[in-house]
């Protein structure tokens, strides 16, 4: 089975939906749409760093992961055409559908704006695509951010016919996050990791099915 996860970045992926890839014997990919290498020598070395870090991650749980070359919207408001652009020809290139049909997993779309962007522009097309389409809640913004969740989450049950999945709390999925340093480093010491952070992440992750 072939698993197409958007995510905003791959560690978003990696947070939300972890434990559900380690405990699948299918096949995900991560298409992590905002991963572009800024010029600036700051955002270059610190997108580089990431880059590497998702691709040890990755290959604790098994998953592979595509880089969009769209810039992070700290370098200014995100291009939809182009994202949209970039969503269609991902799925056209996995859904081998005469094999296997491409199961397509959607952020919901919580607080930040990447997040939200993403989302608004995957819901925008998916009733173009014979796929199986699931949203996930994303951590740790679903636990930082409940009523926006809530909201959110609500919103979209008004919308599609969500069928809950239960996803088994292996709590795998905790030395794939440790090798994000860049992330869950602490501010003011980056030799000390957050495990206040950590902690935020190894929680039941969400996941739901649309009916179609």
């Amino acid at each position: 089975m072939n698993n197409l996860i958007f995510s905003p970045h791959t560690d978003d992926a990696i947070f939300s939906l972890g434990d559900y890839i380690i405990d699948s014997d299918s096949n995900f990919i991560i298409a992590s749409a905002f991963a572009g290498i800024p010029k600036d020598w700051a955002g270059y070395r610190k997108h580089i760093r990431l880059r590497q870090e998702h691709d040890e991650a990755c290959a604790m749980i098994g998953a592979k992961v595509i880089n969009g070359d769209l810039l992070d919207d700290v370098y200014g408001e995100q291009d939809k055409s182009l994202l949209t652009s970039w969503i269609k020809e991902s799925i056209v290139k996995h859904d081998v559908e005469e094999v296997f049909p491409l199961n397509v997993f959607i952020p919901l779309g919580i607080h930040h704006p990447d997040h939200v962007l993403l989302s608004d522009c995957l819901f925008k097309i998916i009733n173009h695509y014979n796929c199986t389409f699931f949203i996930y809640a994303e951590l740790p913004y679903r636990l930082a951010y409940p009523e926006l969740y809530k909201s959110r989450l609500e919103y979209l049950h008004s919308i599609y016919n969500l069928e809950n999945v239960s996803v088994n709390f292996t709590q795998h999925k905790i030395d794939a996050i440790k090798k994000y340093n860049s992330q869950i480093a602490h501010v003011h010491d980056p030799s000390y990791i957050d495990e206040d952070l950590i902690d935020k992440l190894i929680v039941e992750e969400k996941l739901w099915k649309i009916i179609q």
